[in-house]
């Protein structure tokens, strides 16, 4: 059974974008592996499916009680990129409260979503606690959320204009 793991985990490396290939790493291998679950919903944002990532993402979130950094962070983007904004700003919230994880992307995040979601009181507390955690200053954090914002919109355009893999 190692060696199994120790293949795929060797082999996956190429393929962590390929939907089929984490999907047979679930599927067929009856992998219970929270890592093949959080590629495999990298590999539906990738591919524009952001929906089918909340879904797979969001019964493990709530079976770990929302405990486990990566997933969180997994099913947070896969709200952004779905613009469902207000569970994104809940996703990242608990991130950031429970200090999971706490980088500037996820800031990124938050601050983002709670500005989509009309909450400029949270939106502007937290682009705060952004210049606290990365000692940057006013102008040089609003170039790297406006940047960070711009990223996001064009990961949605590239990955809606791809041709769907399976």
């Amino acid at each position: 059974m190692l060696i199994c793991v120790a293949t795929n985990v060797k082999a996956s490396y190429k393929f962590k974008n390929s939907i089929a290939f984490w999907g047979n790493v679930i599927n067929e291998n009856g992998s219970t592996e929270i890592t093949s679950y959080k590629f495999h919903a990298y590999a539906l944002m990738d591919n524009g499916r952001f929906q089918e990532a909340v879904n797979e993402l969001l019964p493990i979130a709530q079976g770990l009680n929302f405990g486990y950094s990566e997933v969180n962070y997994a099913l947070g983007s896969a709200f952004m990129l779905n613009k469902d904004y207000a569970n994104a700003a809940k996703i990242f919230e608990i991130i950031v409260q429970t200090r999971q994880m706490l980088i500037p992307q996820v800031y990124a995040n938050i601050i983002l979503a709670m500005h989509f979601s009309n909450n400029e009181e949270k939106a502007n507390y937290y682009f705060n606690e952004f210049m606290k955690t990365t000692n940057l200053d006013n102008t040089a954090a609003n170039a790297y959320i406006n940047n960070f914002n711009n990223f996001i919109n064009t990961q949605r355009e590239i990955d809606l204009s791809r041709p769907k893999t399976v």
